[in-house]
């Protein structure tokens, strides 16, 4: 799923890019930028709805793993209100993981009233290369894959910038792909649905699942799991089902019900906090943390 640049080449699902010359080192202060509506309309065309938690989660973990570090800025753009009445929502959970939500103007045909440019790729091209200019930053990651940041790639590069593209591959501009420095292919699972998270290939548990259970406490797998959660989400508490399916499982060989029993059980005995809340849908949703 995801193919960082490197000497030599380096292939994932069949394909194959060669490394840019001069490619820069990954480290460094690193910012991100999302196009919303990307993605939103990618899974709204293929009748699946955009798990916002796991696209934001998926991208701070790639950005610690290739650079050591979380984001120095970070930022998803959109037009909010012509957008799908659903998808507003998304930018208040931006909001609470601690991204920037910006608000992009649209030009409308004033005789038609009909929206007739989205303004998201030229607010967001701005930002970029004002931030390249002003701010401390060395590797910008594109959220999207519209052709029309080519030209932002290259001058990036042209400032000495790393560049890393992330796109769900049936929107991925091929001039895109071969003008950044790498690029991360993402499919519908990893951004909608709850299959596994956009992780880099690279990122594996240090010891396999039946010996994390013999060697680990089950308690100290779930304390871990549960910090792991909130540092990827960028806020505590956490929601169970998320540290359930995305971490405290991968570590264990527990099955999904045992540990919605196991926790209730620690809940009970105060080990950990288990509230419930709704959500902006009024949907009922169980939050887990540690005590202080």
């Amino acid at each position: 799923m995801v193919k960082p640049v490197a000497p030599p080449a380096t292939e994932v699902k069949g394909e194959v890019k060669a490394p840019s010359p001069g490619v820069r080192p990954a480290r460094g202060p690193a910012a991100c930028y999302v196009d919303f509506e990307n993605f939103y309309y990618t899974a709204l065309s293929h009748g699946q709805t955009l798990d916002v938690g796991k696209l934001a989660r998926g991208l701070t973990r790639l950005c610690r793993e290739s650079s050591g570090e979380t984001w120095h800025h970070q930022a998803v753009y959109a037009s909010w209100d012509p957008i799908h009445t659903n998808a507003r929502h998304a930018q208040d959970e931006w909001a609470m993981m601690g991204w920037t939500p910006v608000v992009v103007p649209s030009r409308e045909d004033y005789q038609s009233q009909r929206t007739v440019k989205n303004l998201v790729d030229f607010v967001m091209s701005l930002d970029i290369l004002e931030h390249a200019r002003d701010k401390p930053i060395q590797h910008f990651y594109i959220a999207s894959g519209d052709g029309d940041f080519c030209e932002v790639v290259q001058r990036l590069k042209r400032l000495g910038k790393r560049v890393t593209v992330v796109a769900a591959r049936v929107n991925l501009s091929y001039r895109l792909q071969e003008a950044a420095d790498d690029y991360v292919v993402c499919g519908l699972e990893d951004i909608t649905g709850a299959s596994a998270p956009l992780v880099g290939k690279y990122r594996q548990l240090p010891m396999a699942r039946s010996q994390l259970a013999v060697a680990e406490d089950p308690f100290q797998v779930l304390r871990r799991a549960i910090r792991e959660a909130e540092r990827d989400g960028g806020r505590a508490p956490a929601p169970w089902v998320v540290v359930r399916d995305e971490y405290f499982l991968r570590m264990t060989t527990m099955l999904a019900d045992e540990a919605d029993r196991f926790v209730r059980d620690l809940s009970g005995a105060g080990f950990v906090t288990l509230v419930s809340r709704k959500d902006v849908t009024g949907r009922s949703v169980s939050y887990v943390s540690l005590p202080k």
